[in-house]
């Protein structure tokens, strides 16, 4: 009974002895992801990009609301037969403005996609480089993605603030971003 105890004594001291040299860290990606500058800056562009679009859409949008509205009285003053080409352009219209409103739709999630690869490589990139430079043994994601694409869910149940790089890590990839764009 001794010689386990004893045995459980030692190993207890050398794992926490190996604790004590092992260093690890917190990284909150969500952090990362909405305070990065370079995701603020895709955001600006992103809107630029298609705000003029946007805009094409909804003047079309509003171009069949009113042809709609003003359908009943071009058919009494038009006739029937000028009253079906005039429904028939609204048609064509409406179709056009779904097909134009789903390829904005698929360009804008090719384009985040795009962008969030790119960002997610940035962070994995900082994650390791500081890693690295501060000797860490491990570094853990505070959050890992919801495999449903809901709210991501708790990977580190607890961690003291001493544990946490986010902040050093989003400075040296803001850092690298601005000295990019010089």
């Amino acid at each position: 009974m001794h010689r386990l105890n004893i045995s459980l004594l030692c190993i207890l001291l050398g794992l926490s002895t190996l604790a004590a040299e092992v260093k690890v860290a917190v990284v909150d990606e969500q952090v990362l992801l909405e305070s990065y500058e370079k995701s603020q800056d895709f955001v600006r562009k992103l809107k630029d990009r298609f705000k003029k679009e946007e805009a094409s859409l909804k003047a079309l949008n509003d171009k069949i609301v009113d042809a709609e509205r003003n359908l009943e009285k071009q058919l009494r003053i038009l006739g029937p037969e000028k009253g079906q080409e005039l429904y028939q352009d609204i048609s064509r219209s409406k179709i056009e403005l779904e097909v134009r409103e789903k390829s904005l739709r698929e360009t804008h999630v090719f384009s985040k996609n795009q962008y969030t690869m790119q960002v997610i490589r940035d962070i994995n990139e900082a994650i390791e480089a500081i890693g690295v430079d501060g000797k860490y043994d491990l570094v853990l994601r505070k959050y890992i993605p919801s495999p449903s694409g809901g709210e991501p869910q708790k990977n580190v149940l607890f961690n003291s603030d001493r544990l946490d790089i986010t902040k050093e890590v989003l400075n040296y990839m803001n850092a690298k971003f601005r000295q990019s764009k010089k």
